[in-house]
């Protein structure tokens, strides 16, 4: 996988591409693709044959343009299709099918929906930002200068804290603003189908998609800070970030396949109630994540066990940062 399906804008757009090509494909099964008689420059043209150019009457001229070796055969599949009497229906469901898919990619369901896939990049990019932001003073051994200038340990925690939570929203605009654009652009591409610009979703659906983003990867920015401030290093608080998200995952997938009893263990992990934080929403479509549970808890449930995960790890760490003695460089 590249570079760019990997970051935070690359998956949001690479998913909201797929949504418009899948958008392309529906009805495929539905045609018949025969060579067409080559013109005067010698091209000859594909002559696709649908259930609406039956409804319409144009089925008998685009049978003409096949080339003579498959006319007969496109003349009886047409008058097979005739028998059957099922173009209406397919084309209402073609209709319908087309019209469920372009909400995945036109605004504001694409916004919502590229925003809740970014979440999953995120996580990772915050845990290594909510590690990094506190771990290069301790490693640059600055923030024992910083502290003796008699700025308080709080108010500098604090302010690395705020800084984090920031940067993430700024980062979370830039993608909004990054699939707005691709979401107009592939809108546009579609206009002759009938469609708008904007479909019939409503913007406040994208703007709670956007609040719950940057709640669900609050947690996991304070469970790197918390870690970097207990291991005064940022690699280590990295690293035991990551761990902590694998190991979980790993228990998930692997106790709670084989006891029943470790669900009720699942419903008050991070993981798995920021699934079901992300899940439990209104907008056209989420991802499931890698920590989908059978059963998982609801979002107010979830809400308040990821509260309580940011609580507790952001005042661990802020006594941590108060009560200990800060060394010298470390050289990270």
């Amino acid at each position: 996988m590249d570079s760019f399906s990997c970051s935070p804008a690359g998956r949001p757009q690479a998913t909201l591409w797929g949504f418009y090509a899948a958008y392309g494909s529906v009805g495929d099964l539905d045609a018949s693709v025969y060579p067409g008689v080559s013109d005067a420059r010698g091209k000859a043209p594909r002559v696709t044959i649908t259930c609406a150019d039956i409804l319409d009457g144009s089925a008998d001229t685009k049978a003409e343009m096949v080339i003579e070796e498959f006319r007969e055969d496109a003349r009886k599949r047409i008058e097979q299709r005739r028998a059957r009497g099922n173009c209406p229906d397919i084309v209402e469901q073609i209709a319908e099918d087309r019209e469920r898919h372009r909400e995945f990619f036109v605004l504001p369901g694409g916004l919502a929906n590229a925003l809740g896939v970014a979440h999953y990049i995120g996580v990772f990019l915050v845990m290594i930002l909510g590690a990094s932001v506190i771990g290069t003073e301790y490693g640059w051994g600055t923030l024992r200068s910083a502290l003796t200038k008699g700025t308080g340990r709080w108010q500098f925690l604090g302010a690395k804290s705020l800084s984090l939570v920031l940067l993430s929203v700024a980062g979370l605009l830039v993608v909004s603003l990054t699939v707005v654009v691709s979401s107009l652009i592939t809108a546009s591409l579609t206009l002759g189908d009938g469609g708008g610009i904007v479909g019939a979703g409503q913007w406040s659906t994208a703007a709670v998609m956007f609040g719950k983003v940057v709640y669900g990867l609050v947690p996991y920015a304070i469970l790197a800070l918390f870690l970097t401030v207990l291991t005064a290093s940022s690699s280590m608080g990295i690293a035991m970030s990551l761990a902590y998200y694998f190991a979980e995952l790993i228990l998930v997938r692997i106790l709670g396949g084989l006891f029943d009893w470790f669900s009720n263990v699942t419903n008050f992990l991070l993981g798995a109630n920021t699934t079901a934080w992300m899940t439990e929403t209104g907008v056209v479509t989420t991802e499931g994540g890698l920590f989908s549970v059978s059963d998982p808890p609801g979002a107010l449930h979830a809400f308040l066990v990821l509260l309580a995960y940011t609580l507790v790890l952001g005042v661990i760490a802020f006594w941590l940062f108060q009560r200990r003695d800060v060394a010298g460089a470390r050289g990270e």
